[in-house]
């Protein structure tokens, strides 16, 4: 019988397929508070720049509106201090790949539809359509971070926006049904660029997925973006 899945090898995938009405709240940052930062203890002693917020939010939809393709390293930290790490892939719209570095050949893929992740130690995969789950904020073709559609269940809008020193804090919930849950997206904000993210699970667990050595508007193969078994053709992670 295979053994049960390390915490970190499905944090991630969690962290992408779970929809933000099963999110429970994470703390958003203050200076007289915590920071959710790579250790997600560090205390913060920062003046708070506060900032025009409709400004703030009109400049993030336009970064997203102007980005295509990027590439980065990516650091996931689970709040039982385990940590995973791997390569990210990003075009827009609708594909991206997350690559575990090895010996752990699990991987996660959006091909534009569906987002697929493989189990390397079970050898199995588990998939679902990127419109439900959480990556749908990063890969639908027009983000709108304050929508008014009251049709949409997934319709998102901003509950809280706030520059600390050098960082914009991003605060999301659903904007039909606020009170079930939200997502913390933290930005660079000289240049403005995507850093890291924070969710906390309705069990209390939290997966912190932090961005290094990010580069925009890089050549991408798009074989990069398909899914396959591993050593059934096409990228094995």
């Amino acid at each position: 019988m295979p053994s049960a899945k390390p915490h970190y090898l499905y944090g991630l995938f969690f962290l992408l397929t779970i929809t933000l009405a099963t999110l429970s709240t994470p703390p958003m940052p203050r200076a007289e508070t915590v920071k959710q930062n790579d250790t997600m203890t560090d205390t913060l002693a920062a003046v708070t720049d506060w900032q025009n917020p409709d400004q703030l939010v009109m400049a993030i939809e336009a970064y997203f509106a102007d980005l295509s393709t990027a590439t980065a390293r990516f650091q996931q930290t689970q709040d039982n201090s385990e940590t995973a790490s791997g390569d990210f892939f990003l075009s827009r719209p609708g594909k991206m790949r997350f690559a575990y570095d090895s010996p752990n050949e699990s991987f996660i893929v959006a091909d534009g539809t569906f987002i697929y992740f493989w189990d390397d130690e079970l050898e199995q995969v588990s998939q679902t359509t990127i419109s439900s789950t959480l990556a749908y904020v990063l890969l639908q073709d027009t983000i709108e971070l304050n929508s008014e559609d009251g049709d949409d269940p997934g319709a998102l809008s901003v509950r809280e926006i706030q520059q600390i020193d050098q960082e914009i804090y991003l605060v999301l919930e659903l904007a039909n049904d606020p009170g079930q849950g939200q997502l913390t997206v933290v930005f660079n904000a000289e240049p403005l660029r995507l850093n890291r993210w924070l969710v906390k699970d309705a069990q209390g667990f939290e997966t912190l997925v932090q961005m290094s050595d990010w580069q925009e508007g890089v050549a991408i193969d798009n074989d990069t973006f398909f899914f396959a078994r591993p050593g059934f053709g096409g990228v094995d992670r």
